[in-house]
């Protein structure tokens, strides 16, 4: 049901959403990208779908952002698009993402074909096709060689976190959850007479008395912006917004989804998080596809899988356990204190990391418990309130040897020599914190103290209480 138990868990939504977005002609020239999409299915003032496009430029190397609109059908745009400038040559790739369940792409003359678009696998013979879910794309493939072929290109290194560890990419373990590089980074503004503009400072200037509120996709690309701003440190690679039209003001920068994906293509070290064959988006009527899942990969960079081997869930699952909680634990700290991305997911981005993992990880997800075969519930239990919010989260990462719930015990020699070193937790050690709205809980190895959350919060900037604490680093 591609992401719906997520989806539910996230967004509260009680029925599928399934949004049909009608490309225009032309969909990769300047006027098709001036053109808005038009949606049916959903209301982009409850469930909106986003367009993310990109221009590159073979002679200079550069990466220009240009993120086309999309109105509900039979509306006019809130703002007129402004037509970009593209220079003979350059090479257009879009991606689409959506916050309804499903996204299907509807041709209007040809532009299905004219764009080269991809809605998921098409089985060679039945016919039918199988679509992706919240994503699709066009002429992505020939823009990510194009840009990988050129020695222009060259994203600038990550730098270091506040954390002390590398700045996170799109494919790090410590970011991905059970569909990875889905759905897009662009966001518009939603005027409060419900007309739809693009999101640039020309348009919020000239309509800010009307702009209700900002319209964003909920995505792994754009949850890479949230961790530099949490972490600190991180500067994400952005590059023009040719939608925008005030010169005088200067160029304004965005991110997008191809300067994510090429980042963490040069510099994402191991382990790295490519797209597997349990991703939900890639199975075909459940079942895990190569075929598919590398049409997913090749969409956003990544290269193809030569077999199943170099795509299989329990290797990404590994991974997923040995980095995600223990890095999570580590940053608490900040976490507790930095606004939720969805604060109808989590109270804070701890909560909402800490509930989007618990659901990637379970049974409704990736289903890494059983292909790893570590004891039920995992490594991370969240606490909701009524109204579905995740308010705690207790974070047990994972121990040495094979009583302590450490995984190496239950995979295969390949994935034990890939795995990262990792020494043992000590009885002084946290190995569990649970934050709630206003009591906290350490889980120390043979003890339990409970004290108040704003201790928690305060908790790894010394020593609370005379209890010493140590993290691994």
């Amino acid at each position: 049901m591609q992401r719906l138990a997520l989806l539910l868990a996230l967004f509260g939504a009680c029925f599928a959403q399934n949004c049909l977005i009608t490309v225009p002609p032309a969909p990769l020239s300047a006027n098709g990208l001036a053109t808005a999409y038009t949606q049916t299915g959903c209301a982009m003032n409850d469930m909106p779908s986003f367009v993310q496009g990109a221009i590159f430029d073979p002679q200079t190397g550069q990466i220009s952002v240009y993120n086309p609109l999309v109105i509900d059908a039979g509306t006019q745009p809130g703002c007129a698009p402004l037509v970009p400038g593209i220079v003979q040559g350059a090479v257009v790739g879009i991606w689409f993402g959506t916050n309804g369940d499903t996204v299907t792409l509807v041709d209007r003359a040809g532009s299905l074909a004219a764009g080269f678009c991809v809605n998921g696998f098409t089985d060679p013979i039945t016919r039918v096709l199988d679509i992706f879910g919240q994503f699709a794309y066009c002429n992505a493939v020939n823009f990510f060689d194009q840009v990988k072929a050129s020695p222009l290109v060259t994203p600038p290194p990550l730098g270091i976190a506040g954390d002390g560890l590398p700045c996170p990419t799109s494919r790090d373990f410590f970011l991905v959850d059970m569909d990875p590089s889905d759905n897009v980074v662009t966001a518009y503004l939603l005027l409060n007479n419900g007309l739809v503009c693009q999101n640039t400072t020309t348009n919020f200037l000239a309509k800010a008395p009307m702009v209700a509120n900002p319209l964003t996709n909920g995505s792994d690309e754009r949850l890479v912006l949230v961790y530099y701003r949490a972490l600190g440190g991180c500067k994400p690679w952005t590059g023009v917004d040719l939608a925008e039209a005030v010169p005088n003001l200067g160029q304004n920068f965005i991110g997008s989804l191809p300067h994510n994906e090429i980042s963490a293509d040069r510099n994402q070290k191991p382990p790295i998080a490519l797209i597997p064959l349990n991703n939900p988006m890639t199975v075909v009527n459940g079942q895990p596809s190569l075929a598919k899942t590398n049409l997913y990969r090749i969409a956003v960079g990544q290269n193809r899988a030569p077999t199943v081997k170099e795509a299989d869930g329990t290797q990404f699952c590994f991974f997923f356990y040995t980095v995600q909680p223990l890095r999570l634990l580590k940053n608490m700290g900040t976490f507790v204190n930095f606004p939720s991305p969805d604060p109808g997911a989590g109270n804070s981005l701890y909560t909402f990391l800490a509930q989007r993992f618990f659901n990637s990880f379970g049974a409704d997800g990736l289903d890494c418990i059983n292909k790893l075969q570590i004891p039920q519930p995992g490594p991370i239990t969240i606490t909701l309130d009524a109204n579905g919010v995740a308010i705690a989260a207790l974070v047990i990462p994972p121990n040495n040897g094979p009583q302590g719930g450490n995984p190496l015990a239950y995979t295969t020699p390949l994935l034990r020599n890939q795995a990262p070193a990792a020494g043992g937790w000590s009885t002084t050690m946290i190995v569990a914190v649970a934050v709630g709205s206003f009591v906290g809980l350490l889980t120390i190895v043979g003890f339990v103290v409970a004290f108040r959350a704003h201790r928690v919060r305060n908790f790894f900037s010394g020593v609370r209480d005379g209890i010493a604490t140590k993290m691994r680093s």
